[in-house]
Order: C-alpha cells, then sequence, then structure tokens
C-alpha cells in the first residue's frame, strides 16, 4: 500500500508539472467543440427560434375591407408569428424581391377581390413561388395563402348573405348593421382563436431533452473523450520497459494503473469544473439558453459537476483503456481520436440516436459514451441519473486497463 501511495504522489506530480499545457490544449479543444456545436445548432434551430416565412402582397391596399383582414392576420392572428407579410409596389418588384430571395413567395390579389368577395362571387388569387423554390417552406406558405383566401371569400359571403337576408325581412340600415358587426366578431373570434382548440405537448429528442439541451449534453461527452488527446504528453509511453523495471522493484499492475488513472481522472474533473464555474457565474446575471437550465444558478453547475462523476469515470476509463493499447505519440493521438469521432457519431453525440437505425440505436445503449450521455441528460432534466451503469463501466473498463498491463509485464518478464 506505501509504494502505491508513493507512485500515486509521484503521478500526481508529473501531472501537475504538465498542467499548463495540458490546460491549453483543453482550451483549444473546447474552442473546437464549441464552435462544432454552434454550427450545429445554427442548422437545427430550436422550434421556438425558426425564420419568418416571408410573402410579399402585390395589390391595391387602400381596399379597406381587405388592408383590415390582412392586418388583423399580421398583427392579431397567431400566424404573424410564421409568416411575415411585406407589401409590393408592383409585381415586377416582387419577382426581383423573389430573384434576390428578399421574399420566398408573393400573392397579387386582384383589383376588387374584397368587393367580390362581399357579393359572393370568388376571385382567384394568384400565388407565385420560385421554380426551385418547392421546399417545405413555400409549400407551407401557398397552403396558408388559400387558408387565408378562404376565410375572406366565405367570411364576407355570409355576412353579405344575412346582410340581404335582413334586409328582405325589413330590418332598418342600423339594424342589419348591428347585425352584420355581431357576425363579422363571430367570425374573427372563431378564425383567430382556433389555437384554443387543442392542448400542444412538447416531446423532447433524446431523454426528452430540448434540441439545445441534447446536443449540449451530447458535446459535453464528446468534450471529456477528446480531452484523451490533451493527455498524450502524460499518457503516451514509448518503450513499455518501464513497467517491466516498475514491477520488479515491488510497485505491481494494479499499483502502476491505479496511481497513473487516479491523477488522470482528477486532472479532467478539475478541466471541466472550470467550464462549468464559468456557466454557473454567467447564470447570475443572465438566462443560460438552454432550456433545462435557465433555472439554474451556480450552486446547480457546481454541484452538477460532481454529480457527473460518474460519467467522467466511464469515459476516462475507456480512454485509458486506449493509451494503455497503444504505445508512441502518433499511434496514441490518433487511435484517442478516431475514436472519440467513432463513438461520437454511434452514441448520438453529433445527432440524435432517433434518426439512427434501430440497430446502431441498440449499439449506442451499451457504449461507455450512451451511457455517459443517458446519465448527464438526465441530471439535467432533473429526474436524476442513476450512476450505477457508469461506474460498474468505469470499473470493467480500469480492471480490463489492468488485465492488459499484468499481462505485457509478464509477456515482457519472459522475454
Amino acid at each position: 500500500m506505501r509504494r502505491a501511495l508513493k507512485y500515486f504522489a509521484l503521478q500526481l506530480k508529473r501531472t501537475a508539472k504538465a498542467y499548463i499545457g495540458i490546460l491549453a490544449l483543453a482550451l483549444v479543444l473546447l474552442v473546437l467543440v464549441g464552435t462544432v456545436g454552434g454550427i450545429m445548432l445554427a442548422e437545427r434551430q430550436e422550434s421556438d427560434a425558426y425564420i419568418k416565412m416571408r410573402v410579399g402582397l402585390v395589390g391595391n391596399r387602400e381596399d379597406k375591407l381587405l388592408n383590415m383582414w390582412i392586418t388583423l392576420i399580421r398583427e392579431v392572428d397567431s400566424s404573424g408569428v410564421a409568416i411575415d407579410f411585406i407589401d409590393c409596389d408592383s409585381e415586377e418588384t416582387a419577382i426581383s424581391q423573389l430573384q434576390n430571395r428578399d421574399i420566398d413567395s408573393f400573392v397579387v390579389i386582384p383589383d376588387g377581390f374584397a368587393e367580390a368577395a362581399m357579393s359572393g362571387k370568388n376571385m382567384q388569387l394568384s400565388y407565385v413561388m420560385a421554380k426551385s423554390g418547392a421546399s417545405m417552406s413555400s409549400l407551407i406558405t401557398r397552403e396558408v395563402i388559400e387558408v387565408i383566401s378562404n376565410y375572406v371569400i366565405e367570411t364576407q359571403t355570409g355576412v353579405g348573405a344575412m346582410y340581404d337576408y335582413a334586409r328582405d325581412l325589413g330590418y332598418e340600415y342600423d339594424d342589419r348593421m348591428a347585425f352584420n358587426l355581431e357576425l363579422s366578431t363571430k367570425y374573427i373570434a372563431t378564425v383567430l382563436g382556433r389555437g384554443n382548440f387543442a392542448d400542444v405537448r412538447e416531446i423532447g429528442i433524446g431523454n426528452n431533452l430540448s434540441a439545445v439541451g441534447y446536443y449540449a449534453c451530447g458535446l459535453a461527452v464528446f468534450f471529456i473523450m477528446a480531452l484523451g488527446i490533451a493527455f498524450c504528453s502524460v499518457r503516451v509511453k514509448g518503450e513499455r520497459t518501464m513497467d517491466r523495471l516498475l514491477y520488479s522493484r515491488g510497485y505491481g499492475a494494479a499499483a502502476q494503473v491505479a496511481g497513473e488513472y487516479l491523477p488522470y481522472l482528477a486532472a479532467v474533473c478539475l478541466i471541466l469544473f472550470i467550464p462549468l464555474t464559468a456557466v454557473g457565474i454567467m447564470s447570475e446575471f443572465m438566462p443560460i439558453p438552454i432550456a433545462e437550465l435557465e433555472n439554474w444558478l451556480f450552486r446547480d453547475f457546481v454541484a452538477l459537476g460532481f454529480k457527473i462523476i460518474p460519467a467522467v469515470f466511464a469515459v476516462t476509463a475507456m480512454q485509458f483503456l486506449l493509451y494503455e493499447l497503444t504505445s508512441g505519440m502518433i499511434n496514441s493521438v490518433l487511435l484517442q481520436f478516431t475514436v472519440a469521432i467513432i463513438m461520437g457519431y454511434i452514441g448520438g453525440c453529433f445527432y440524435p440516436l432517433n434518426f439512427m437505425p434501430e440497430s446502431v440505436q441498440k449499439v449506442a445503449c451499451v457504449l461507455p459514451v450512451g451511457v455517459a450521455s443517458d446519465y448527464i441528460g438526465n441530471l439535467m432534466t432533473g429526474e436524476g441519473g442513476k450512476p450505477f451503469a457508469c461506474v460498474l463501466y468505469g470499473m470493467a473498463l480500469v480492471a480490463l486497463a489492468f488485465a492488459v498491463r499484468r499481462a505485457r509485464i509478464r509477456l515482457t518478464e519472459g522475454a
């Protein structure tokens, strides 16, 4: 035991001496991973952060009735959140804006459209989009425009019919206008209140996480894996004869593995505490743009730093085993990088596992990266992660590293 503690202290000092270089390389890796995450999130924006569809309007906007409906849709209706109606002076201007991608499509409103709708006549609107614009956005916009035109036509036809019916029954002008106002109000309440017809439920894309939360969790696990590269100056071994020499002096394989792995685990945890502390400080002044963490305070992020240690244990044990299987700087770094990329892809760090084939999903669930991601995701959602699987994985991988070290010592001993 004394020799094991002595070897542990020696490896701890060795890691501490190289820690400045390790931190510098870890910072570079953090910037790279953060850049990748920014690109991924820019391509896959959160559902409440989408870009409005831009629809141009060509026609006589001086028509008060038509102007009233467009104003209601733009400023009151919930569709105004998704569609931005832009006034165009002429059809030529709209075509120019469409070609320059300033608008996604435009609608040509014929003269007398509102008057025709009042009398029950159906005048067609012209919807124009780019020839190559058969995208989901354009198709949805076309459907919305058709719905809007139907609202105007059907509503005004009903109001006009009621007005004529009241006149035929002998009602005075003021009464007929009062009926018109009441029916129009009911139409508007029905159309603009349709968003209350159903309850909306949001289901996360993985572990019940939001998109941003899922990618933050996945990239955090990938960063832990990538940190294996940052420790190459400490973990890489050239000749393996040192292991045999230490064994001959009373330092067994178990003492060697424990003395080398524990400083590695502690150093990785210390590195992770730095960004978590920084984000925790930020949370005291501004909300974190991750739905699961927006109400977290500094103490919550500090607590998370301790709670994720089982996940760090599982991932770093795998990285330690990889170093045990190789020798030489180039071979070790290439293996660390390759395994991190493959594990990150299969484990769902870059894409939701739901996008993967079912066979890949089953494999991901039993990989160290999948177990660690699942555990951290549960911590983020407040469901309380179960560290048993992570700890079991970590212990199994460290035991495997011990077996490799012991077999190598015996092999060199026999040589």
